[in-house]
C-alpha cells in the first residue's frame, strides 16, 4: 500500500530548508519553507498548491520568487501560510517588481497570516499588479488547513524573539477498497467509490443509500453504507509528518513541540549545531543534533530526519546526523 505522503528535503542538509510533500495519486504537493529551490525540476514545483512558512529569514523564503515566476501565466491559486507579518512581507516583496505586462495573467496568490486567534487572508492577483485585496478573517484554533484528505496544524514557537511556526501534517483515516471483494460482489469500479469514501469521511449514518451503476441498465443499484463498509472497506490510521524549523530547545518551545508532534511517523527537525556547540545553539535559537534526536524520541516519532546544518561542520558532514541518530535511539 503506497503512502499518501511522499516527503523529501529538496536540498542537502547543509542547504536551505525546503520540505516537499508529494501527495501520491493526487498530482499535488505541499511545501514547508521555501529556501533556494531553483535546482528542483519545474514539473515538481508546479504541483505545489500550499506553502507553509515557518518564519521569514531569507534562507526560508527566497524560493518564493522562483515559485511565483513559474506560476505567473498559469490559471491557478497558490496558497501561502506564515507567521504574523507575512502579509506585509509579501506586499513589500511583490512591490519590488514591475508588473506592467501581466494584465491578462490569471494567477493569484492567497496569503494567510496566522495570528493568535484569527487567520487574516489577502489575495494578490497578478492581473491587478499584485495589489493586496480586501482583508478577510477566520477563526484560528490550531488548525490551518482542513482538506478532505488531510489537515495541517501549527504551533507558534519562539526563535530569538520572533515567531517561528512548527507544522504537523496529518492524513485523515485512510480508506482502502478491497478489489477482490469488489469482484466477488459483482460491483464495478468507478466514481461511485469516491462517493462512498466521501460519505464515510462525512460520518454519514450506516443506513445511507449509495447508488451503484449497474452494467447494461440505466437504473442504478442501491446498497446501504454500513453493508458496503463491512464488505468492501478497510479503514486504517493515516500518516503524520512534523516539520520543526528554527526555534531552539527552550522549555516553552519543547512543550509546544511535544504537544504538536506526539506519535508522528516522520519527524523533520533542524539541527544547526553539534552538542559541543550547545551554547552557540542556545544563543542563536537553534537545536543541536542531540537535542533534535532526544526531542523526536520524546515525541515517540517513528523516523527522524535532521537538516539545516551549520556550514562549520562541512568537514564533518556525517557528524550531525550521527549525533541525532544516537540520541534518538538511545536506551
Amino acid at each position: 500500500m503506497t503512502p499518501l505522503f511522499q516527503p523529501r528535503l529538496l536540498n542537502p542538509p547543509f542547504g536551505d530548508p525546503a520540505l516537499y510533500i508529494g501527495l501520491q495519486g493526487e498530482g499535488t504537493a505541499l511545501l514547508c519553507d521555501a529556501g533556494d529551490i531553483s535546482r528542483t525540476a519545474a514539473r515538481l514545483l508546479l504541483k505545489i498548491s500550499d506553502v507553509f512558512i515557518s518564519h521569514t529569514h531569507i534562507d526560508h523564503v527566497i524560493g518564493i520568487d522562483h515559485l511565483l515566476r513559474l506560476n505567473l501565466a498559469r490559471d491557478r491559486v497558490l496558497r501561502l501560510y506564515g507567521p504574523p507579518g507575512i502579509i506585509a512581507n509579501m506586499t513589500g516583496r511583490l512591490r519590488g517588481y514591475t508588473w506592467n505586462l501581466t494584465d491578462t495573467y490569471p494567477f493569484k496568490l492567497d496569503v494567510h497570516e496566522i495570528g493568535t486567534r484569527t487567520i487574516s487572508v489577502r489575495r494578490f492577483a497578478c492581473s491587478e499588479k499584485f495589489k493586496p485585496g480586501p482583508e478577510q478573517r477566520r477563526p484560528f484554533n490550531g488548525t490551518v488547513v482542513e482538506h478532505p484528505l488531510y489537515r495541517v496544524l501549527t504551533r507558534r514557537l519562539n526563535h530569538n524573539g520572533i515567531a517561528s511556526l512548527a507544522f504537523r501534517i496529518e492524513e485523515h483515516n485512510r480508506i482502502n477498497i478491497n478489489k477482490d471483494a469488489l469482484g466477488r460482489l459483482g460491483l464495478p469500479k468507478g466514481p461511485w467509490l469516491q462517493t462512498l469514501k466521501n460519505k464515510i469521511r462525512a460520518q454519514c449514518p450506516d443506513g445511507t443509500l449509495i447508488e451503484i451503476p449497474a452494467a447494461g441498465s440505466p437504473r442504478p443499484r442501491s446498497m446501504r453504507l454500513g453493508e458496503l463498509k463491512q464488505q468492501l472497506v478497510h479503514i486504517s490510521r493515516g500518516e503524520t509528518v512534523a516539520y520543526i524549523s528554527d526555534s531552539g530547545a527552550t522549555p516553552a518551545n519543547l512543550k509546544k513541540i511535544k504537544e504538536l508532534a506526539v506519535g508522528v511517523d516522520r519527524f523533520f527537525c533542524e539541527a544547526a549545531f553539534l552538542e559541543r556547540d550547545a551554547v552557540k545553539a542556545r544563543r542563536s535559537g537553534h537545536f543541536t543534533a542531540r537535542q533534535a534526536g532526544l526531542l523526536a524520541r520524546a515525541c515517540s516519532a517513528k523516523k527522524l530526519t535532521v537538516f539545516h546544518f551549520s556550514p562549520r561542520y562541512e568537514r564533518l558532514p556525517d557528524e550531525p546526523a550521527r549525533e541525532a541518530r544516537e540520541a534518538f535511539h538511545a536506551g
